[in-house]
């Protein structure tokens, strides 16, 4: 096989929106936070660092001030179900409705 730069990506440090992967890694089949911390998202995180070759992986996490355009339009979308985020609690069933909610969000991230 030739070596091409798709082949040989070698990165120091790749950096993640931390919201946008919560939103994108749905729970699946975890019954607890914890679960979905060690099964869906630190696996992702690893998976990332061994096949893009990086040395770290940065996650940030942003938060909406209020007043901001960011935070008017979350305020329009609506509150979801407010969920204490805690290792053993269960994940809620409504993943989406979930993350509505910017305590559980906060708590969450």
């Amino acid at each position: 096989m030739e070596s091409t730069p798709e082949n040989n990506l070698n990165f120091d440090a790749v950096v993640y929106d931390g919201a946008a992967l919560v939103n994108i890694l749905h729970p699946r089949t975890c019954k607890t936070f914890s679960q979905y911390a060690t099964e869906i998202f630190c696996p992702f995180i690893l998976k990332q660092v061994t096949e893009m070759r990086c040395t770290r992986v940065d996650i940030v996490w942003d938060s909406y001030h209020q007043g901001s355009l960011k935070a008017y339009t979350q305020h329009t979308r609506g509150e979801g179900t407010r969920r204490q985020v805690k290792g053993p609690y269960p994940i809620p069933r409504n993943w989406s409705d979930f993350l509505r909610n910017s305590s559980n969000k906060e708590e969450l991230f």
